[in-house]
């Protein structure tokens, strides 16, 4: 990142200032050195501003991540109760689908018998009327009669 990026940038620097002045004396390589501890010192504010900022970022974005796991482990359990529930009344309906199913040989098997029954009782009405039904409903009329003469 930047903060190491700047830190390898100030040593090759002072790598490079070292091995130049090495011939100046000690005197020259002293100050420089006391001016790099300075440089160093005035930049670890910054260093630790900057850690700390990218520490809280990751802080964010964790928490961030956490929520969200968070909220897909709930709508997970909601779709879980939502299937148990469904299965629940799936096992009910077809538990009264199979309670109806047998019910019906006994009742067509029943309406069998029954029209069966009926169209037997119609028959035997058909071959064997009461009497009232043989009895015509209308005398015939009589014959008509003759006036006797008188004599």
């Amino acid at each position: 990142n930047q903060r190491n990026s700047e830190l390898a940038s100030f040593c090759d620097q002072w790598k490079t200032f070292v091995r130049q002045r090495c011939r100046e004396g000690s005197h020259v390589v002293d100050e420089r050195r006391v001016s790099y501890l300075q440089a160093a010192e005035s930049l670890l504010p910054m260093w630790g501003e900057q850690a700390n900022l990218e520490h809280q970022a990751a802080i964010f974005g964790a928490r961030r991540r956490l929520q969200d796991l968070h909220a897909k482990k709930q709508q997970t359990q909601r779709h879980l109760e939502e299937g148990e529930r469904l299965d629940r009344e799936f096992r009910r309906v077809q538990q009264e689908l199979h309670d109806e199913y047998s019910d019906l040989p006994t009742m067509y098997g029943a309406l069998t018998r029954d029209v069966l029954r009926r169209a037997d009782m119609a028959e035997a009405e058909l071959s064997f009327p009461p009497t009232l039904a043989r009895a015509p409903v209308f005398k015939e009329p009589a014959a008509p009669r003759t006036p006797v003469a008188a004599a």
